[in-house]
């Protein structure tokens, strides 16, 4: 899918929207460029296939971002390597994250930013699946995210990065990696200030 091919597929026309509402990329799709689905604010639900291996910058941004969208949905098919740090940014109505790429070989970022920068979540978070055949979950991926519970992780992990979880202050639960056979190295930061307190909570 070539840059910009679907970019701001919207329109707001007295009070009124109109636009694409969800994406379900072909078997056969291996790259989305660039801003390739920036600015579909309508949009609810994102299926990213199993043949796509690259997901270019800001190729995502500002999806589900109307206020009329009552939740995000995004799943990463197995086949993904590459994502650029912005593919995701500002889609601020994620509800639901699946997250099955095997081993993502990069993951471009500027100023340490999360993976999904800008995607804070829905007011009441978002719930993060993690495949069963995941191997590493990259630097920064999840940042000052409103994940609202510790996902579980797979038996085949073997590397969680740098700052991965790091201010997650939503997140609650018992973070189990007992059963992780294979892990080799849980990166500096990686579950740094998960924790809050307001109002007397906790």
């Amino acid at each position: 899918i070539s840059a910009s091919a679907f970019k701001n597929c919207y329109v707001s026309a007295s009070g009124d929207e109109t636009g694409i509402t969800s994406i379900t990329t072909g078997d056969y799709v291996t790259t989305i460029g660039a801003d390739a689905f920036n600015g579909c604010k309508l949009v609810s639900e994102i299926t990213i296939g199993e043949s796509v291996e690259t997901i270019g910058e800001n190729a995502f941004a500002y999806c589900g971002y109307s206020a009329n969208v009552d939740g995000l949905t995004i799943t990463i098919g197995e086949a993904v390597t590459e994502i650029d740090g912005t593919a995701f940014a500002n889609c601020k109505h994620l509800t639901e994250l699946t997250f099955n790429a095997i081993e993502l070989e990069t993951m471009s970022t500027t100023s340490n930013a999360s993976l999904f920068a800008g995607t804070v979540g829905h007011d009441d978070g978002f719930t993060l699946t993690i495949g069963d055949e995941v191997t590493l979950i990259p630097d920064y991926a999840f940042k000052s995210c409103k994940i609202n519970e510790v996902p579980t992780f797979p038996e085949s992990l073997e590397y969680i990065g740098v700052s991965a979880f790091e201010s997650c202050t939503k997140m609650s639960g018992d973070i189990d990696l007992s059963y992780c056979e294979n892990l080799e190295a849980i990166s500096a930061s990686a579950f740094k200030n998960c924790y809050v307190s307001a109002s007397g909570d906790e």
